[in-house]
């Protein structure tokens, strides 16, 4: 008869996942809980000098979603490469730089910027090292891209607090937007590999999904060109043009991956729903080609609450199941209202301040609102199954 699988302690460190996306979801709770009281109850902190929404930019970029991305190499670049993953002492100090540099982020003032800047820095120097030896050891060259855009997430980290402390002039606009872009593209590549990959896998497809090589190179290429125009040229012309032919591309990728069984299980919808939320933010990008003013928070806000909130909220729920043993057709019953209230925050941020502008102040409110209430969910959810042994008794 098997014996029951032994509870070990500090489960927490047993792989990458664990510790990241917990930490990822509750700094997002927390995060916006600080940026919700200084913009509505007059709350003060020292944020490191900085102002507070350049700290609330951040942290978005380089707090939660940076944490969301280690968790998830941390954890696949094993499996890529065969290796063991990092786990125990090793994780815990890569995960302590990262919670460190987040709240000296907070309570640091004056000239511990440096102390925050330097772990900060430290936690990508760490998670470049743990991403990368396995790479180099199997010669598994064909991620060398991932690991191109972790090492430019900690130049771009860098140029940020550069400017930060006055080294790099306009070094904080270049840090935070190309820092954004970067997880973004990031996304967008892990989001090619696996959303048609899960759903083949889910709907049990006798046929592949359609590929198109040339369809990926094209896309990197203009999101490229996006980037460049939008952050260091300011043309907006052709940030807005690029931006045009990224969404009709990214168009035709979805209307060849839709299958209609994905609305039958929310692991599968919720990744498609966010890549269309990241397709649509290059339509609103592109919307004063056609005479429509906007402001440039809107689409910025539609990539980061439901692009980059939804799809990582959706891949840190599937693969918790996955890697602890659990059956991915049935996650906790409360994961869609999860989806359902960022799916519901990204709506109430963007597109209704277009057409209700007398109500922003209240629209940012219930924004802010749903997307704490969103990933408080997901903890409740999802705490015991990343701090519990996998249920078949495998380590990880």
């Amino acid at each position: 008869m098997k014996s029951a699988p032994q509870i070990r302690r500090w489960e927490l460190w047993g792989t990458g996942f664990r510790s990241f996306f917990l930490g990822a979801a509750l700094w997002s709770v927390v995060s916006m809980s600080l940026w919700f009281g200084v913009l509505h109850l007059g709350w003060k902190f020292p944020f490191n000098g900085q102002g507070s929404m350049i700290w609330h930019a951040h942290e978005m970029i380089y707090g939660y979603s940076i944490a969301v991305v280690s968790g998830f190499l941390l954890t696949a670049v094993p499996n890529w490469t065969e290796t063991k993953p990092v786990c125990g002492l090793p994780l815990g100090f890569v995960f302590i730089t990262w919670l460190g540099a987040r709240i000296f982020s907070v309570f640091g003032g004056g000239d511990l910027i440096v102390l925050t800047a330097g772990l900060d820095l430290l936690f990508i120097v760490c998670l470049l090292s743990c991403t990368a030896s396995p790479i180099i050891k199997t010669k598994n060259w064909k991620q060398s891209g991932v690991l191109a855009k972790v090492i430019l997430l900690g130049a771009g980290n860098l140029a940020f607090y550069l400017g930060a402390t006055g080294y790099l002039e306009n070094g904080i606009r270049i840090g935070l937007y190309s820092g954004f872009y970067l997880i973004i593209a990031l996304v967008l590549v892990l989001g090619r590999r696996l959303i048609p990959f899960f759903i083949e896998r889910r709907l049990d497809l006798s046929e592949s999904i359609r590929v198109d090589k040339w369809l990926d190179n094209v896309l990197i290429l203009l999101f490229f060109m996006f980037w460049v125009f939008h952050v260091f040229t300011q043309h907006l012309v052709w940030t807005q043009l690029t931006a045009l032919l990224l969404f009709f591309l990214h168009i035709f990728r979805l209307y060849h991956w839709y299958r209609p069984g994905i609305w039958k299980d929310p692991l599968l919808w919720v990744l498609f729903v966010a890549y269309g939320f990241l397709v649509l933010s290059f339509i609103v990008i592109a919307l004063p080609l056609f005479g429509v003013d906007s402001s440039p928070f809107l689409p910025l806000h539609l990539f980061a609450v439901g692009g980059i909130g939804l799809i990582t909220c959706g891949m840190m729920s599937r693969i918790s199941l996955g890697h602890t043993g659990r059956n991915i057709k049935t996650p906790p019953d409360m994961i869609g209202f999860s989806f359902a209230c960022i799916i519901l925050a990204a709506i109430t941020r963007v597109f209704l301040p277009m057409f209700f502008t007398n109500q922003y102040g209240l629209w940012l409110v219930i924004s802010q609102l749903l997307w704490i209430a969103g990933f408080s969910v997901f903890i409740l959810s999802y705490l015991s199954i990343l701090l519990s042994p996998r249920i078949d008794g495998k380590l990880g």
